[in-house]
């Protein structure tokens, strides 16, 4: 009996032995595609963090304040071009007006984007909140510690060691 069990497990084992192959190529295939994407992705990480650090939100603020005081710069020169008399007045005018709305928008940006870093640094040094309980205002008084009733009236509040 015990032969004719082992034999038949034999039997059944090789049978599978072609499937268990093809299942072991299929996964040896998809763990060699999930290391090639895993280092494809470490790749594009690395690309990110050196891009983010470079592009820190502290450089975006100070880049757009040097763009609009060079932007300033450019508007004074064409003015002075126009006061030489070396621009005609419509010239003048079309390039005043345009370098001194890119000054605007850039010194609104940069405002804008400094005001956001300071009341994020705000949010982040905010001191943890207090974990000890605070008194509550009762008729008794203030605490500092909180007001339980239970405790106070000794009659309602008996352990079971004193019954």
């Amino acid at each position: 009996m015990k032969f004719v069990q082992s034999k038949s497990l034999a039997e059944y084992n090789l049978s599978m032995e072609q499937k268990l192959k093809t299942a072991l190529q299929n996964l040896q295939k998809t763990h060699f595609d999930a290391v090639e994407k895993k280092k494809s992705v470490e790749e594009m990480k690395e690309k990110l963090d050196k891009l983010s650090n470079s592009r820190s939100l502290d450089s975006v603020c100070s880049t757009l304040k040097t763009l609009a005081h060079e932007a300033e710069k450019e508007s004074e020169k064409i003015s002075e071009d126009f006061h030489k008399g070396e621009l005609d007045i419509d010239e003048f005018v079309k390039q005043f007006c345009e370098k001194r709305a890119t000054v605007h928008l850039r010194k609104i940006k940069e405002e804008k984007l400094c005001e956001l870093l300071r009341q994020q640094q705000y949010n982040h040094s905010v001191a943890a909140p207090n974990v000890y309980p605070i008194g509550n205002n009762t008729s008794t008084g203030s605490t500092q510690y909180p007001h339980y009733a239970l405790l106070n009236d000794s009659k309602n509040y008996r352990h079971s060691f004193y019954s």
